[in-house]
């Protein structure tokens, strides 16, 4: 009898859903309602399960609807029936009569307790996958990305100078960064290069979105070699010293550094010595992460906010989180006729580039 009353009941869920004009027109404006809502709220540019769970979620409402609709037309229907019922045959009488038979309608045993719990049985299945497609579509979405808490400047990075070129004011270091501008090709003089170690003391990875140098209170103008190439420029009319291909090892700096005193105005251009291996921080560090403990080294190169000396240098490191770190730079107390680091610069064939502006 259970059988019985399960296929009469989805006969009459599947009757009901297009039986009458107001049911076509209900159904019909929340399809409509949820493919407004689909193309107004962006959701056909989101990932599947953003795309699904409107029509998921509407087609349940529906399902959940009738199904409530049905349970209740069924228990009325069953509830109100004649208990004897006369049913006609095909069958023909004697007298030329249709032959009849008398039918006994038996309600099925706690038919109302069966229509209850197939009604929830469905319901729950739509509200179940409405929930499930939600909870997919959810986490199928770019998660919300917390700030972390800072930490002190000396639990975040270590920074240690390995090596200084330091130019005297109104002179360079010898050392250029060529880039092209809108005017064309121009020259920028290094006045300070710093060597520098930086390791990440964090116990998680970090990235670094920005550094600085720092001279008193002053941001030195940083030259990098991502957008420009670095030269050596010899003075006119001087011999080069250096070979093409020779590779220079800086050793570990002493006291201030070396002081360079190159002049500005008389570098030879139509010369250029080009250096195509020197470790760039610019390079080394761009879009990556320092794995916690992990040490890079590589150069620095800038130029002097003003004309005043060199002062108090210190390096602003900024992270991807916007957490800023400051460190003085101070010298490494590595032994200098033990140290086996590479702190290297490789130069190129000299080529002419007369045509590029020096700039101060």
């Amino acid at each position: 009898m259970s059988r019985l009353l399960l296929a009469r009941f989805f006969e009459l869920f599947l009757k009901g859903l297009y039986e009458t004009l107001a049911g076509k027109v209900i159904d019909g404006i929340l399809l409509v309602a949820t493919l407004i809502y689909w193309l107004t709220s962006g959701r056909a540019n989101e990932h599947l399960w953003e795309n699904v769970l409107p029509w998921v979620a509407v087609c349940g409402v529906i399902v959940v609807w009738h199904t409530i609709r049905t349970g209740v037309t069924l228990t009325r229907q069953i509830s109100t029936a004649r208990p004897i019922q006369e049913r006609e045959l095909s069958v023909l009488q004697p007298s030329g009569r249709y032959a009849t038979v008398i039918i006994e309608h038996t309600p099925p045993a706690h038919y109302r307790l069966t229509i209850i719990g197939i009604s929830a049985l469905i319901c729950g299945c739509a509200i179940a996958a409405t929930g499930l497609v939600w909870r997919r579509g959810t986490a199928s979405a770019v998660p919300v990305v917390t700030r972390p808490p800072s930490v002190p400047d000396e639990e975040a990075f270590l920074v240690a100078l390995e090596y200084r070129m330091l130019s005297v004011p109104n002179y360079g270091t010898g050392y250029w960064v060529l880039s092209q501008r809108r005017s064309g090709c121009v020259f920028s003089p290094v006045h300070l290069a710093l060597f520098l170690r930086i390791t990440n003391l964090q116990s998680h990875p970090a990235m670094l979105s920005s550094y600085s140098v720092i001279s008193g209170h002053e941001e030195m103008p940083r030259l990098s070699l991502r957008t420009g190439r670095l030269f050596w420029l010899f003075p006119k009319g001087r011999l080069l010293t250096q070979i093409p291909g020779e590779t220079v090892q800086f050793p570990i700096t002493k006291a201030d550094g070396s002081m360079m005193r190159a002049s500005l105005e008389d570098a030879d251009t139509a010369h250029a010595l080009p250096i195509v291996r020197a470790n760039s921080l610019d390079l080394l560090l761009g879009d990556r992460y320092l794995e916690p403990s992990q040490t890079v080294r590589g150069w620095i190169f800038v130029q002097r906010p003003s004309e005043g000396a060199v002062v108090d240098t210190a390096v602003k490191l900024t992270e991807i989180t916007g957490h800023s770190h400051t460190y003085q730079v101070l010298k490494v107390n590595d032994s200098p006729t033990a140290d086996i680091l590479p702190r290297e610069m490789t130069s190129d064939t000299s080529v002419d580039l007369s045509g590029c502006a020096l700039g101060r």
